[in-house]
């Protein structure tokens, strides 16, 4: 779990802060001004394949055609060659360890703004991209997310925007 907080203007994220109580550690980002783990630049991972990193996925509590097009997709991603998936539980974490290079991307196909919002903002600050998982710009609502270090940005999507349920 983690505290997450974000403030957005005219539906852009200016700043965000992700905190992890468990251990202490701050993830902060400021539009324009970087991103920051515990006061230190942060930056994606340099990976240009997918074959060279771990992806991050969120399950969303549907257990019924989402969690079935998840798995297809996590199937798909093993495919193509990925060291593995993490699922921690908490987008707003996942996105951060994509920022910090732990993961080379992430998805979820259901996530609340409040979920993604800080999250996202470290991400791009870091380095990486995040857009919709059919590669749109993100809005301020329910949505899916799809998050890289910003080279394995089109490579992830080719595999989960393929996976999207009809309804998102």
């Amino acid at each position: 779990f983690t505290v997450s907080i974000a403030y957005y203007r005219d539906g852009r994220p200016e700043c965000g802060v992700v905190y992890e109580p468990i251990n202490g550690t701050w993830y902060e980002a400021v539009r324009g001004q970087g991103a920051f783990l515990d006061g230190q630049p942060a930056r994606v991972a340099g990976h240009e394949r997918l074959d060279e990193t771990l992806v991050g996925v969120g399950f969303y509590y549907d257990r019924g055609e989402m969690m079935e097009a998840t798995l297809r997709a996590i199937h798909a991603l093993f495919g193509s060659g990925i060291h593995g998936i993490r699922r921690f539980g908490t987008a707003s974490l996942d996105l951060c360890r994509v920022g910090i290079g732990l993961y080379g991307g992430f998805f979820e196909y259901e996530l609340s703004p409040w979920d993604f919002a800080a999250g996202r903002l470290f991400v791009e600050e870091a380095g990486g991209r995040v857009t919709t998982c059919r590669g749109d710009e993100l809005p301020v609502a329910a949505t899916t997310v799809a998050a890289s270090n910003g080279t394995l940005h089109e490579p992830l999507l080719n595999i989960v925007s393929k996976h999207v349920p009809a309804d998102r």
